[in-house]
């Protein structure tokens, strides 16, 4: 039996204002996202502070030999860490952003899946080819492109400010360097970034005040598509959760 992660248990009244599913995906979200960043901060000072006990480091090479490495590895393997420290001791916060957008694109993909089954039990408007293709695969459009299709596809306006906008775009730039060029910036980065103190080849290191605007332009975002998709669809009937 694998491992399941239940939506949040709502209740929704008979004369309710909003449906509730959006609510669920919505707030499950936030908590990941809050969670994620509380992990990496939690782990980042324990692990500093435990290595610094007398004795520890070498109670971890102990484990690592035993059950992982052989002494000649190990001793390799952190040549390797202390050869590329500058980088690896910054990696917290680079990971960090792999982890919130994962988050948002089970988001997005869920609440384009909502969409498209309430607009088949309430009257809509049709959507055209284009629109139910971009509505299909919408978790693997670009993050500002994805506010685009839930706009087109609810018929719902949504009121995001362009700084939240801009954030959102950098850190998915951001997010795609570390998962396709070890971080490194390009040439594709470069054209698409507002960021103008950039070299192809530098490494597009993640500084925390970074961290916290990305954070809060998602923590923004969430909301209002959320609040906006809940409405417009009030009254859809209670969307399955075998079906996500």
């Amino acid at each position: 039996m694998g491992t399941k992660i239940p939506l949040l248990k709502m209740t929704q009244k008979d004369v309710a204002q909003a449906h509730k599913y959006p609510f669920q995906i919505c707030l499950q979200t936030q908590e990941f996202l809050q969670a994620a960043i509380f992990y990496t901060a939690f782990t980042d000072i324990a692990t500093s502070q435990y290595i610094r006990i007398e004795g520890k480091l070498d109670e971890i090479e102990g484990i690592f030999t035993e059950q992982l490495y052989e002494k000649k590895s190990y001793d390799e393997c952190w040549g390797f860490l202390q050869r590329y420290f500058e980088i690896f001791k910054k990696g917290a916060f680079q990971n960090v952003i792999v982890s919130l957008n994962s988050h948002w694109d089970w988001y997005i993909r869920n609440l384009g899946q909502f969409i498209y089954f309430s607009r088949n039990h309430i009257e809509s408007p049709q959507l055209n080819s284009q629109q139910r293709n971009d509505l299909s695969r919408i978790g693997r459009c670009s993050i500002l492109r994805q506010l685009e299709i839930i706009e087109a596809t609810a018929g719902v306006e949504l009121e995001i400010s362009e700084n939240d906008k801009e954030y959102l775009k950098e850190m998915s730039l951001v997010r795609n360097l570390g998962l396709h060029n070890r971080w490194e910036i390009d040439e594709k980065y470069i054209e698409q970034t507002g960021r103008t103190d950039v070299e192809a080849g530098d490494l597009r290191f993640v500084e925390i005040n970074e961290l916290n605007l990305w954070h809060g332009a998602l923590i923004n975002t969430l909301g209002e598509t959320c609040r906006k998709v809940a409405i417009k669809f009030v009254s859809a009937p209670a969307y399955p959760s075998s079906t996500i």
